[in-house]
């Protein structure tokens, strides 16, 4: 299947998007024909908004035709908010450490740099 976003899914709209039948799918028919043949044959992408932005998409496939009903989709649609809440708090914590790291980097630097000794 290929990694480009495929327009309007779920990744670029923050929406849900299921398709219950791949080979019924006339939209995106190059990336259908491919997921069927990759022996998918309904798929769910479900967005993760993260602060107002897209941040990706849950995508999940299934051999069966029709293996998404609607207490499946909500499942995945919470499931999907919790990945969103743990990506948001992942993405901080790198931003935090990376900050820290430039900082120790920039001192270690500083104290090798003769012309800063005492």
């Amino acid at each position: 299947m290929p990694n480009a976003p495929i327009p309007g899914t779920a990744e670029v709209s923050a929406t849900t998007l299921s398709l219950p039948t791949m080979s019924a799918e006339d939209r995106w028919t190059v990336w259908t024909a491919q997921a069927t043949q990759a022996g998918a044959r309904s798929s769910l992408s479900i967005g993760l908004p993260l602060h107002e932005k897209i941040s990706g998409a849950l995508n999940v496939y299934a051999t069966e035709p029709q293996a998404f009903d609607d207490d499946v989709i909500v499942l995945g649609e919470t499931f999907a908010g919790y990945a969103a809440v743990a990506l948001a708090i992942l993405t901080q914590l790198s931003q935090n450490t990376n900050r820290k790291l430039r900082e120790v980097a920039e001192a270690l630097v500083a104290s090798a740099d003769p012309g800063n000794q005492p």
